[in-house]
């Protein structure tokens, strides 16, 4: 974990002077890119095949350091939305590392709950589409966590599709707001 705090860190500071919202269009093409590439690896089981989806997964997350930064959210909020950051790189890396599929999906799911929270506080005070979206990628993300044992893995494309849409209007809110 000290790692991928530090990793955080410097992410944080290596981006300032770059609008947030130019960073959640960043991480909307990067999530983009990540959702394609897990897609066509499905059937591969290759490390190589591993390394690069997780490593995608590393810089989509380091790409939202910023936005969680800097996007209107109480302490809290901020606190759960680097929890999700660090927890989601460390699965990552676990993935690179050689651990099970299952070990480290089951600890980005343990990220999924304070990316919800985070999620949901953000998207809660922003108008239209991005709040809607965002309270709906929240909950569908913390509610899928705590039901994954019982339900297919096919369960958790609506967060896929609801991520695609929502960073993107994260995006334009943010810009609306001049950060």
């Amino acid at each position: 974990m000290g790692v991928a705090l530090m990793a955080l860190e410097t992410t944080a500071s290596a981006t300032r002077g770059i609008r947030p919202s130019t960073w959640a269009w960043v991480s909307a093409v990067l999530f983009f890119g990540l959702a394609v590439a897990f897609g066509a690896t499905q059937n591969n089981d290759s490390q190589g095949a591993t390394n690069a989806v997780a490593s995608l997964g590393i810089v989509f997350h380091l790409a939202l350091v910023p936005v969680v930064l800097n996007a209107p959210a109480p302490g809290w909020a901020k606190a759960a939305g680097f929890a999700w950051l660090t927890i989601d790189i460390a699965s990552n890396v676990m993935g690179i590392a050689g651990a099970s599929e299952a070990s480290a999906t089951f600890v980005r799911l343990v990220g999924h709950l304070p990316a919800g929270a985070w999620i949901i506080a953000v998207s809660w005070p922003l108008d239209g589409a991005a709040r809607v979206v965002g309270t709906a990628l929240g909950g569908w993300l913390a509610g899928y966590t705590l039901v994954a044992v019982a339900v297919p893995e096919a369960a958790f494309m609506p967060a896929i599709v609801l991520m695609l849409a929502w960073l993107p209007l994260l995006g334009r809110s943010l810009s609306q707001l001049g950060r």
